[in-house]
């Protein structure tokens, strides 16, 4: 019997990936709705998965709007990782909206056709106010919160 050396790879993420990412998180903290539709496919779907409940947005600009209503202000996003996926990326990430007034927790992936978002999949926790995070603070604190910790 004879063995052979085996070399496996993963496969690659698509080029450009990181700036992507970074475009996403970015447009999303400074509100830029134009300039968010344009890291989106014009055909893109988003679906979006909230505690009891979900809504799903189709195309680039009625996606970058629709981010545009949910964060009038702003995203200011705490914290943030990513890994590359074959297809585009998985991303954590949590912040404050810009007022910041409620805590949000997301982790979102994303499927990249020709260096754009043509599917963004977000599942997120929905929106903490300050007395929801005290109150979690005091009945469930975390073990090891290194990545987000919710302060404003």
């Amino acid at each position: 019997m004879t063995t052979h050396d085996v070399l496996v790879t993963e496969p690659a993420a698509p080029p450009g990936l990181e700036s992507l990412v970074e475009a996403f998180i970015t447009l999303q903290e400074t509100n830029r709705g134009t300039e968010l539709a344009q890291v989106l496919a014009d055909d893109a779907v988003f679906d979006l998965n909230v505690p009891q409940w979900r809504f799903q947005v189709g195309g680039g600009p009625a996606i970058a709007a629709a981010f545009a209503e949910a964060y009038a202000h702003g995203f200011r996003t705490l914290g943030k990782r990513w890994e590359p996926t074959p297809s585009g990326a998985i991303i954590e990430y949590d912040g404050w909206d810009a007022a910041a007034t409620t805590y949000y927790r997301h982790l979102a992936r994303l499927d990249v056709d020709g260096g754009r978002i043509a599917r963004l999949t977000i599942y997120c926790t929905g929106g903490w106010d300050p007395d929801t995070l005290e109150r979690q603070r005091r009945e469930a604190p975390m073990v090891d919160d290194e990545q987000t910790g919710a302060t404003r």
